[in-house]
């Protein structure tokens, strides 16, 4: 994620295509179920870490802990 956000900074517009088309590919194929839910909800849907734990019915920590393995992964 952390290389993705350095390169959203690039002007080069055929980079960046190639790098959101890798990064939607890892996402689909790389995350668990619950890592993509967690990860739509928070960086998509712009939802906190404890809105989204009470969506889910999940402790906070839970959430915060989903979000640093997807991240990784």
């Amino acid at each position: 994620m952390a290389l993705y956000a350095r390169q959203l900074a690039a002007t080069n517009s055929g980079e960046h295509s190639r790098l959101k088309r890798n990064l939607l590919k890892a996402i689909r194929e790389e995350l668990t179920p619950r890592q993509r839910e967690v990860l739509t909800l928070y960086y998509a849907g712009g939802r906190s870490a404890h809105e989204i734990a009470d969506l889910l019915e999940v402790c906070p920590s839970t959430i915060f802990r989903t979000l640093k393995r997807a991240e990784k992964r």
